[in-house]
């Protein structure tokens, strides 16, 4: 009997063993909610018993079937269009040769991942790979002959149109690489009626637009580091030849890594592509938008809900935001007001000093048009704010406490100017500022209740002009100034104080941000605003002063956040 044991354990051994190996799996996907579709489709695909042995490696199905001892590589790109979720998926084995492909739709995360599960499960159990033991890793050829079109495609992430830019630059002043516009084989697609995230769909553009290569990438950052992953596609085929990762401890570096070693990590792949062959390829079936299943009985993903078949999604062109449509910031907002008067005659006013008063802010500013657009109106904004003091009432020398309150807040336009990797803006809007001291209480004899300081709640028309400068390492510096055209002085122009008051208001901010992950940044700076009067009296008038100035100093200290 013990002999049957020890027969029966390794027969369950080798079964074990020859299962991993037929079904040991690596995912590796590029674009939004990607490393969210990678878990669900892991959690997926090992309820139906194939085994994932990694969901993080990068780079192209050779380099990870080594890390990772997988026999299956499964790589794909995850894109929002249209308000609907869409994947293409491409599984190879260790050679990397492509075993097959799979397209994806669906309005939630959760029930794209399930279906694209239920599609690959299949393909997965059909398809075969070599061990690693056979790999054999194919030598890449430099561009030689005449010179491959090449598009420079979609790029997606925060700094994205930078690093763009940068391959662009890097492949530009090679003699073997002829660039082609992007529009070139966006309109042959529209004009094929496909889809360039499918193989079939790019063969039959790239052959009307005469293209070899098609590259798209994803910038990503995680803490202070950006990586920026390079697809490089065979327009013959459509699949993707190899992908090219480039990495920076910012995103000045990033760009200065692609620029350096652009054209040395790109052009092996771009030395294995080719312009389609003539004759006609029939467009591609449109992505699979209805009902391949279970779209998700489980119960632990909640946004799993049928998905139903919502037909034609009209025009699928995609949209790569690269401006910033929202910047919100709430911020502890300290500050001090010194009023002081010149030449006062009778010296009979008093002055006023507040040294410390505690306050919140928020503001912000928001760019509809970035959602939509990279053009004019994508840089038509609202620009917002709104301060309250609180705990900052007024003690009088002998003792007596004034009730005193704060207020402030400023709603208008503003339109940005980027210019070489920089912001600059211009506003205009209409705002309030407010600091009252009112009376101790009910009058009494012999009791003085009465501050003997105006009332100041200050309505202006505002006007500035601000420029945002990027730095290394997440690092931002904003500078503001502007001009308040005073509309109401609310108080200091009553007969009992100075009846024929004229005056205005300047404002300057400077402000430091670090951006410490994507999206989120610490804000410190320091802000002034500075009132000033001419009273312009007369000889009867009950207060003789010949100007005034009312300055508040401020000191700003936050988080934002910005999409």
């Amino acid at each position: 009997m013990r002999g049957w044991y020890v027969v029966c354990a390794l027969v369950f051994s080798i079964l074990a063993a020859s299962t991993v190996e037929a079904q040991g799996v690596a995912i590796s996907l590029n674009g939004r909610q990607s490393s969210s579709v990678a878990r669900q489709l892991q959690t997926r695909l090992e309820r139906q018993d194939i085994q994932v042995v990694s969901r993080r490696e990068s780079g192209n199905p050779v380099t990870i079937a080594q890390n990772t001892g997988a026999t299956l590589i499964v790589k794909g790109t995850v894109a929002r269009r249209a308000g609907r979720w869409r994947a293409v998926f491409r599984v190879h084995d260790a050679n990397g040769v492509e075993q097959t492909h799979i397209a994806v739709a669906a309005r939630t995360i959760g029930a794209l991942a399930a279906r694209a599960a239920t599609r690959l499960s299949s393909s997965l159990s059909s398809a075969g790979g070599p061990s690693i033991g056979e790999i054999t890793v194919e030598t890449t050829p430099e561009p030689s002959g005449p010179a491959r079109n090449v598009v420079v495609g979609e790029f997606t992430g925060r700094g994205a149109s930078r690093a763009r830019a940068q391959v662009i630059r890097a492949l530009s002043r090679q003699s073997s690489i002829e660039l082609v516009q992007r529009d070139s084989l966006e309109a042959a697609a529209r004009g094929a009626g496909v889809d360039l995230d499918d193989p079939e769909g790019l063969v039959a553009a790239a052959r009307a637009a005469r293209v070899a290569a098609y590259l798209t990438g994803t910038v990503r950052r995680r803490g202070r580091n950006y990586t920026l992953t390079v697809s490089v596609r065979d327009g013959s085929t459509g699949n993707e030849v190899e992908s090219a990762e480039f990495t920076g401890r910012s995103a000045g570096r990033l760009n200065s890594a692609i620029r350096s070693n652009g054209f040395d990590q790109l052009s092996p792949a771009i030395g294995r592509t080719s312009v389609p062959s003539g004759g006609s390829v029939a467009p591609p079936d449109d992505v699979d938008d209805g009902d391949d299943g279970d779209d998700g009985d489980d119960g632990d993903d909640v946004d799993d809900g049928d998905d139903g078949d919502d037909g034609d999604d009209g025009d699928d062109t995609f949209f790569e935001r690269e401006f910033d449509a929202l910047d919100i910031a709430i911020n502890a907002h300290p500050f001090s007001r010194r009023l002081r008067y010149n030449d006062d005659i009778y010296g009979l006013l008093r002055e006023y000093t507040l040294k410390f008063g505690p306050a919140v802010q928020i503001t912000g500013r928001w760019y509809l048009g970035a959602h939509f657009t990279n053009g004019f109106m994508a840089h038509l904004g609202v620009d917002f704010s709104w301060d309250r003091a609180f705990g900052i009432d007024s003690k009088r020398a002998d003792g007596e406490v004034f009730p005193t309150s704060s207020r402030a807040w400023y709603v208008g336009g503003r339109y940005r100017l980027p210019w070489n990797g920089q912001m600059f803006s211009v506003g205009a809007g209409y705002g309030l500022h407010s600091f009252v001291v009112e009376s101790a209480g009910p009058s009494q004899p012999g009791r003085q209740n009465i501050p003997l300081i105006p009332g100041s709640t200050y309505r202006y028309v505002g006007l500035s002009l601000e420029a945002r400068f990027a730095a290394e390492a997440g690092f931002r510096a904003t500078f503001r100034a502007g001009y308040r055209f005073l509309t109401s002085l609310g108080g200091l122009e009553q007969n009992i104080w100075f009846p024929r008051t004229t005056g205005g208001g300047i404002d300057a901010e400077l402000q430091l941000g670090w951006e410490f992950d994507e999206g989120l940044e610490l804000r410190v700076g320091v802000d002034v605003r500075r009132y000033f009067f001419s009273m312009n009296p007369e000889r009867l008038d009950d207060n003789v002063v010949g100007g005034a100035v009312d300055q508040y100093i401020g000191y700003t200290i936050g988080l934002a956040y910005r999409y």
